[in-house]
């Protein structure tokens, strides 16, 4: 049969743009058993990968981020139709896992989200238009509003952004029209409507105080025109659930009254969210089940809790604390802690006091209300992903923290900087300690440190006059108490979760998680380490959520920055690893281009993770060849957040890789899998991995599909 090169993709030529040709296609037949060039192409890297030990590639895609499709609500999912589409792309080209953001509802972060509620952005409005969910919203409402707003698609057509302002509004809207037309319905005797209700009222049931806790909360911040922050409120409403919780307050019938009276009053309100959470939770579970070929989804457990979840739970938190991290922000603290520069993070804190029961002996006996909390936060998170990733995991152990009734938060400038330095926000006095270190004298030693003397001496008084908020090191005990046996129930083998710290270790920090009876496995970033030296059980990565692709930082003055003996720029290491059977003269040749071909440092960091790695994960910009940043860590850049895969995510993958002397888009370095893959395989045979006459078919195969992904039209 006829083969037209071209595989599903509307291209325009333009001169200065690389233009591709193909993509490996699903109707070239390859072999006499009616192999397709694009299944050849999907089992020759899964081969590959088998070769190398590669055991799971990840791709760091939060939700939000997931593409933009037709008739765009202004946010991505990871259960929607596109969501399928790039589960299927991805898997093409070899991953085995997508890592998702934290699921909680939030209007931007998704670390300062909630633990129960989830973001309902991410639900499918396509689907509640089909018989499965009684049509409860008209096939043409999301048509229909979206002409109020983008008549003519433009965001759809050009966006690589999230629009969170619109997208809740449009949101919003569709859900509180879906659910009034399911009542409608019900009370009509729609069979469908009915059944749908009664999953609904079921799902309520189940889910019970959360649910309630978190629609009140929401009314709340409404009612009063504020923020999560409670405790501005007035005192009934600051603390109504504590009051309704309790029996013995003086307050607990006038609490109950007034949540009766809100459901009286604001019910559709308050039912109209529990929806929201509803229908999420439904289609997630049916995304699992109606696409058993998806790639495993790894959620993110974000270090703590969010103000809604302190506000239901108060008695579980520390009064006045919240969790931070001495490095990698905007905050000044006194002297330097060890990178300089502090995050306030407005985090609660739970109390340590408060995790366990314990006998008069001491022995835990079970948890205290703070360690239930905990545990469901963890539970939840567990029943629906299939993997986890731990954030900041000494958080869990070791947790920086500070009172935030000291902290000063203003904008401007610090005294030291120059007035042709934009203002910007300006933390101060956010002086903190690790739980473990409160109340203990002399924690820091300044020649250690390389700190000044005096800053060290006023900054370790400050920590010993810190009350002991944990004399039992009870938050230490987390992990092995319940963290680690929740992960062997829900079947997680501790190996396979990714464990993530932002650094700054305690000695408390090691002795818990380098515990020899269970050593756990961490995070080697190729920014900090070379790969060959880190352990082979660790996740293996270039950059995070947190980082710019790795093209744009590795510039000139990174390359010779970090291309000394031991840095991780060095020729020598790089190409020593990566052009084993490369004689003296070619290897040298191809170290000297490092220092002036960004294209090729970026191609030989891709290539040294994909040579020593065994669970590996790409940041979607690193893969994709984009050249914009997710997130500025540790600022309030107004882009944060908001990079998205475009709606034409697939033809601008493959136009990246057609690059050529020339085109545009030099710093656009996507991965070329075939062909990274084929150099860490030659890399791996040559230093004595393999038999290279066995793996010459493989090796053929992976050069003809890296030419195939460099065909230009």
């Amino acid at each position: 049969m006829k083969i037209s090169p071209l595989t599903n993709f509307n291209i325009t030529k333009n001169r200065s743009q690389p233009v591709f040709k193909r993509a490996p296609s699903p109707d070239i037949i390859v072999d006499e058993k009616g192999t397709t060039e694009e299944q050849d192409y999907e089992n020759t890297i899964r081969q590959a990968k088998n070769f190398l030990g590669i055991a799971n590639l990840a791709l760091i895609l939060h939700q939000s981020s997931f593409p933009v499709k037709k008739n765009d609500l202004f946010a991505g999912s990871h259960i929607d139709s596109a969501a399928v589409e790039v589960n299927k792309f991805l898997k093409l080209h070899g991953f085995d896992s997508i890592q998702l953001g934290p699921p909680g509802l939030t209007r931007l972060s998704p670390y300062n989200s909630g633990v129960n509620s989830k973001n309902y952005l991410y639900a499918d409005m396509e689907k509640l238009s089909t018989p499965a969910y009684a049509r409860i919203l008209p096939e043409a409402a999301i048509e229909k509003l979206l002409d109020s707003i983008d008549k003519d698609r433009i965001y759809e057509k050009n966006a690589d952004q999230t629009r969170f302002n619109r997208a809740f509004y449009v949101h919003d809207k569709l859900f509180a029209l879906a659910y009034d037309n399911m009542i409608k319905k019900s009370a009509s005797k729609d069979a469908q409507a009915m059944k749908l209700n009664a999953e609904f009222n079921s799902y309520k049931e189940k889910e019970g105080a959360w649910l309630e806790n978190d629609a009140i909360f929401e009314h709340f911040k409404k009612k009063f025109g504020m923020d999560d922050n409670f405790f501005d409120w007035p005192q009934m409403n600051r603390n109504l659930i504590k009051y309704k919780n309790d029996p013995s307050s003086p307050y607990h019938e006038e609490a109950l009254n007034y949540i009766s009276n809100i459901n009286k009053k604001h019910g559709r309100e308050l039912e109209i969210y529990k929806f929201k959470q509803f229908i999420l939770d439904r289609q997630e579970r049916e995304f699992i089940k109606e696409n058993p070929d998806k790639l495993n989804y790894i959620t993110d457990a974000i270090i703590g809790f969010s103000l809604a979840d302190y506000w239901s739970n108060q008695d579980a938190f520390l009064e006045n604390y919240r969790i931070g991290t001495p490095f990698g922000g905007e905050g000044m603290p006194v002297g330097g802690t060890c990178r300089g520069q502090n995050q306030t993070w407005d985090i609660p804190v739970l109390d340590p006091k408060k995790l366990f029961i314990k006998d008069e002996n001491g022995k835990i006996t079970g948890l205290g209300i703070a360690g239930v909390v905990l545990k469901n936060k963890f539970e939840k998170l567990l029943d629906t992903y299939q993997n986890i990733r731990v954030d900041h995991v000494i958080g869990l152990i070791d947790p920086w923290i500070y009172n935030k009734n000291n902290v000063e938060i203003h904008y401007g400038r610090y005294e030291y900087e120059d007035n042709n330095v934009p203002e910007h926000i300006i933390y101060k006095d956010a002086h903190g300690a690790n739980i473990s270190q409160m109340g203990k004298p002399n924690v820091y030693n300044a020649q250690e440190k390389g700190w000044d003397s005096n800053i060290t001496r006023e900054i370790n008084k400050e920590i010993e006059n810190m009350p002991e908020v944990d004399p039992d090191g009870d938050y230490a005990k987390i992990l092995d108490e319940i963290l680690l046996p929740l992960m062997a129930e829900k079947g997680l083998e501790v190996e396979d979760a990714v464990w993530e710290s932002l650094g700054c270790n305690t000695p408390k920090f090691d002795e818990v998680y380098s515990n020899p009876a269970r050593p756990l496995p961490g995070i080697s970033s190729s920014y900090q380490y070379q790969l060959e030296y880190r352990p082979r059980k660790d996740w293996m990565m270039i950059g995070s959520h947190d980082n710019p692709p790795f093209a744009n930082v590795c510039t000139d003055e990174f390359y010779n920055e970090k291309a000394g003996n031991g840095g991780i720029m060095n020729g020598a290491y790089l190409y020593g690893n990566l052009y084993p059977e490369a004689g003296n003269e070619k290897r040298q040749n191809l170290i000297d281009n490092l220092k002036w071909d960004r294209r090729a440092r970026v191609k030989a960091k891709y290539e040294e993770l994909l040579r020593f790695g065994e669970k590996i994960q790409f940041m979607f910009m690193d893969f994709f060849g984009l050249d914009k940043t997710y997130n500025y860590a540790g600022t309030q850049n107004s882009d944060n957040w908001k990079l998205r895969l475009k709606k034409s995510y697939k033809e601008d993958y493959y136009r990246a890789l057609a690059w050529q002397p020339g085109d545009k888009g030099v710093n656009n370095v996507p991965v070329n899998m075939p062909e990274q893959l084929k150099r860490a395989v030659i890399a791996k045979i040559g230093t004595g991995g393999g038999d290279f006459a066995e793996q010459k078919p493989l090796i053929d195969k992976l050069e003809h599909y890296e030419q195939v992904l460099k065909e230009k039209g």
